[in-house]
């Protein structure tokens, strides 16, 4: 009984611990998630910190995703593509990585990807070949990024497995657009331009000089350093590029994607107090934002998970059964053969009461 009640609650925390490894216990999400228009947040350092604090949380965790298409060699998957940072928890990736390492979320620029064992068998890849992302957004073309396969991994847990891969989190804030960047350009003529991307597409440039628009611009013996700032009508957060005359160098402030995120995930220390901490979580947020958490989100899993706990409890009452007549038919075989001791003890004026107890002990 003990060995059977071990291996079902075993197995439910074991399935748990790696649906967490690929979600979380609980997401804080704007209250329009699912609109490319709306769900992107602006990182709230100070609600981070107030979450953090709350009793049985244990982190919380930035984290943007989109959906997408992988292909190679002519063979194509559909996918959901999540931007970790380099702070994300990185204990479960580890456990379950079959070859090669993890991808590098600090630098973007190695366009680095995790993926699973599943996918790499279903299109024919492995480690080390090269792969092409198309991110899909709701009203526009599908974005290809090529990625570099780093890493391959297996968590055994196949729902996951074939439609979960993993990048840089500031990779994947470049490719949704959330933010602003511009960057200036020297022309061949000698004329300033500069180009600008993300955010609404109805741009305001303000120069530091008396320029309007993104150019070219002539520029001038005498001119100096040249900065420019762009901003949208969505009054999405700033970004500003630098140029320098004499140098004829131009740099950026790497543009306020960064500064966006679709959601944090919470990990919580004790799962049975998902739905307490929800409600201590879901009082510290602005009106616009919501929790979900993971047994809603999953819910085929869970319920799975439940009808095991059946299992157990009819497992306990069968051999509880078991148990009570496999010890009454003990004690009265017992009683049977010992009937001249009972006879015996009565002759020499032993109550029922003594007799009895001396066969249950």
């Amino acid at each position: 009984m003990i060995l059977s009640v071990a291996i079902v609650t075993g197995f439910q925390r074991e399935i748990t611990n790696k649906v967490t490894g690929f979600d979380s216990h609980l997401k804080v999400v704007s209250l329009l998630d699912g609109s490319d228009e709306y769900n992107k947040l602006v990182i709230d350092h100070r609600m981070l910190e107030n979450l953090r604090l709350i009793n049985g949380v244990e982190k919380v965790q930035v984290f943007a995703e989109q959906p997408g298409i992988v292909e190679f060699n002519k063979e194509i998957a559909g996918v959901n593509v999540k931007g970790l940072d380099s702070l994300y928890e990185r204990t479960f990736f580890e456990k379950y990585l079959l070859s090669g390492k993890l991808p590098d979320f600090k630098d973007p620029e190695k366009n680095e990807i995790l993926i699973s064992k599943v996918l790499a068998d279903k299109l024919g890849f492995k480690l080390s070949d090269k792969i092409t992302v198309y991110f899909v957004n709701r009203n526009k073309p599908a974005t290809p990024r090529n990625f570099k396969v780093t890493g391959i991994f297996n968590s055994g847990l196949a729902v996951f497995d074939e439609k979960v891969i993993f990048i840089s989190l500031t990779q994947l804030q470049r490719v949704k657009g959330y933010g602003l960047q511009v960057f200036l350009k020297q022309n061949d003529d000698g004329t300033l331009s500069a180009s600008a991307f993300g955010g609404d597409k109805k741009y305001r440039y303000h120069w530091n000089n008396r320029w309007y628009g993104p150019g070219p611009h002539a520029l001038t013996a005498d001119s100096s350093l040249i900065s420019v700032v762009l901003t949208d009508q969505s009054k999405t957060l700033a970004d500003t590029a630098f140029f320098d005359p004499r140098t004829g160098n131009s740099w950026s402030s790497g543009g306020s994607n960064r500064f966006y995120v679709d959601g944090y995930d919470l990990f919580l220390t004790d799962i049975s107090r998902l739905n307490q901490i929800e409600e201590e979580v879901y009082d510290k947020l602005a009106y616009n934002l919501v929790t979900k958490n993971i047994m809603t989100d999953n819910p085929e899993i869970f319920n799975w998970l439940e009808i095991l706990d059946v299992n157990v409890y009819i497992i306990i009452i069968l051999l509880a059964v078991v148990a009570v007549i496999n010890m009454s038919s003990a004690l009265l075989i017992i009683i049977l053969e010992r009937a001249n001791l009972i006879g015996i003890l009565k002759a020499i004026g032993a109550e029922n009461s003594s007799v009895r107890k001396i066969f249950l002990w």
